[in-house]
Formats: C-alpha cells, structure tokens, sequence
C-alpha cells in the first residue's frame, strides 16, 4: 500500500494536491488549501486555529493532546511513539509514523524542504531556531528510527534531487 505525505516546504508549490488519488497525510495548515486524508498537527496555537476554523478532526501525538486537550476540534485523535515514548518529532514525521502504523509500505513525500521555510509563515527569529527545522542529521536519524521500527516501509522524498 502506499501514500502521500504532505509537508508545507516551498516546493510543495510544484505539485497539484487536488490531482492526487492515493490517500494523502498532511501537516498542519494544509487544510487551508486542501483536505488530506489524514490531517497530522501537534503545535498548540496551529490546533487552536484548526478548532475555531471548524476542523473535525485531526491527529496528534499523544503528550500534546494530555498538554493542549482538543482545542475545540471535536474528534482529536491520538498518535503514540511505538515502544519508545514520547520523542520530539516534526509534524511530518509525525504523519510518516502514522502512515507505518497504519499499514502503508510506500511512503511517497513531497514538501520537506529541511530548513524552517513553510508556504504558511514568514521567517521570524523563534521559526529559525533548530527545534523548528529538520536538518539532515535530525532527519537521517528519523529516518534510521524509522527503519529500526518499521523495516519493509520504504520513504521516498519525490521533490528532492536523488
């Protein structure tokens, strides 16, 4: 089985989201533009704007949602870090778990761009910190958790240059 992952990196831009037939994962502000099959957020002012923009239903990771509760969004839906507990990931990492959890092998991305640029948000001073981007090594080593945990789930970044 496979799927899409939506990141908000700028070369999301290149592609036509309403095009795409597989079941999608998206992050954050998405919905904005587009209604993913599955919505993944975590970051507390983002779900506060998803529950007074009425949106139904989003996935969280389980320590967020014990600190934030539903933020006025009526099914919230818990998503837990397979025998390791709670781990500091992004959003679209967060949306790749899922996907693995779920059953998909093929977890096709497009949008992560490593760095703090998102199509929603300007660069400020607290979005240019680490604990906001993905760089390289914080995402190899994502990505060697991820095959620990899941070793026949392949992720491929369609946008990037091989």
């Amino acid at each position: 089985m496979h799927c899409k992952i939506i990141g908000n990196g700028p070369s999301r831009r290149q592609w036509i989201l309403q095009n795409f037939t597989d079941i999608t994962f998206g992050c954050n502000q998405i919905y904005q533009d587009y209604q993913p099959t599955f919505l993944v957020a975590q970051d507390r002012a983002v779900l506060e704007q998803m529950g007074r923009a009425g949106v139904r239903t989003v996935f969280v990771p389980h320590d967020r949602l014990r600190q934030y509760g539903t933020c006025g969004i009526p099914n919230v839906q818990p998503i837990a870090y397979p025998e390791r507990g709670s781990q500091v990931l992004l959003s679209g990492h967060w949306a790749m778990l899922l996907a693995a959890r779920l059953g998909f092998t093929r977890l096709e991305c497009i949008g992560f761009d490593l760095g703090p640029e998102s199509i929603y948000r300007e660069l400020t001073d607290t979005n240019t910190a680490e604990h906001y981007q993905c760089t390289a090594d914080r995402e190899q080593q994502f990505l060697r958790q991820m095959q620990d945990l899941f070793p026949d789930v392949d992720i491929i970044f369609l946008d990037r240059n091989k």
